[in-house]
């Protein structure tokens, strides 16, 4: 008796919605395409928020004033670019001073080994004392150390020079600035935060109830509200701990970076809310609004029927639908549907599979 009252209520719909429109004098040209059925999860919309699964608060290795900037909130970078940049005059007049004293003590080893040499030959005839010829040689071996320690100097204060200008550690967007130019910054102080851009997510809270049908690397379908945008996203992981008032958990959603990507912006993703089961599924082409409701255009002998349809999963270019109106093989227009009107006279120039 419910599915007649159904019926009936639905026939009700349809003949209003006739007389909305003027009947149009000419058969519109359209495209269809069969409904089918697909083994799949009903889902349910879940509002999260946009975040960055790896953020970073970049730190100097080296203290320093900072003499540059080269980003500003917002900005995107590289791996590997300039971010700040730390007043270098004293590690540059160091180095200057070690390379001369490597100069000085490489004439101080010529002189030596000449000496060493010739009182080698000395030692060997006789014409000089043995303890002044290991003088000579032991002298040579600690210009040879000097200039060895010397070198692992200028390699420290090089190093030094390249710490000075602190580098984006992965391509991301900045979040925050916390220092400005002139300001002076230790090894522990962050300059700036950064997000990556290839670790987008939406983080969503999932009642304790659904995770018996989420997996992870199941495909979900985010939508980005603010701008509109949708996504298709896997998931990637959830934070194993529930709420103790609400028994809800995080769940994290991979999706591709965007521009205009803003930490908790909100979002809205379509969770499994059931075991997988056949739906009937059509073109989400075929989705036509009208006061609130989602319709679908029929072809019924040659003429254009509108049905009333309630969606219960979205599967990437396809819905998976409910109504006692269709079922499997009935075709539905993909094509043309914005310009129909319910009764219309229509044409079929394709039949897609």
């Amino acid at each position: 008796m419910k599915r007649i009252a159904h019926i009936l209520a639905v026939g009700f719909t349809i003949t209003n919605l006739s007389c909305v429109y003027a009947q149009s004098p000419h058969p519109a040209r359209v495209v269809t395409q069969n409904v089918f059925e697909k083994e799949i999860a009903k889902t349910t919309p879940i509002v999260g928020i946009l975040d960055f699964n790896r953020i970073s608060a970049v730190s100097s290795e080296e203290s320093g004033l900072i003499i540059k900037h080269y980003f500003e909130e917002g900005d995107s970078v590289e791996k590997g670019e300039p971010l700040v940049e730390f007043d270098t005059d004293f590690i540059r007049k160091d180095i200057e001073i070690t390379r001369k004293e490597i100069d000085q003590i490489e004439i101080q080893i010529e002189e030596a080994e000449k000496n060493v040499s010739r009182l080698e030959q000395l030692f060997k005839s006789s014409a000089t004392s043995e303890k002044s010829f290991d003088e000579e040689y032991f002298a040579h071996k600690k210009l040879l150390k000097r200039k060895e320690q010397l070198g692992k100097e200028l390699e420290r204060l090089n190093l030094k020079l390249e710490k000075s200008t602190v580098r984006a550690p992965f391509s991301g967007i900045i979040l925050a600035k916390y220092k400005e130019l002139g300001e002076w910054v230790s090894n522990v102080s962050p300059v700036c935060e950064i997000a990556s851009k290839d670790d987008v997510i939406a983080r969503v809270g999932v009642s304790e109830d659904l995770i018996k049908y989420i997996d992870i690397g199941d495909m979900i379908m985010v939508s980005v509200n603010p701008l509109g945008k949708e996504f298709q996203g896997s998931i990637d992981s959830f934070v194993p701990v529930a709420d103790l008032k609400s028994k809800t958990f995080w769940l994290k959603i991979r999706i591709p970076y965007f521009e205009k990507a803003i930490q908790n912006m909100s979002i809205t993703a379509l969770i499994p809310s059931s075991a997988k089961m056949k739906i009937t599924m059509i073109r989400r082409d075929a989705l036509v609004a009208f006061n609130g409701q989602n319709f679908i255009y029929s072809v019924n002998e040659n003429a254009a029927v509108i049905i009333p349809v309630n969606i219960v999963v979205y599967d990437g270019l396809y819905v998976g639908v409910e109504s006692p109106l269709i079922a499997v093989g009935v075709p539905v227009v993909i094509d043309g549907n914005n310009r129909l009107q319910p009764g219309q006279l229509v044409e079929v120039i394709e039949e897609k599979q």
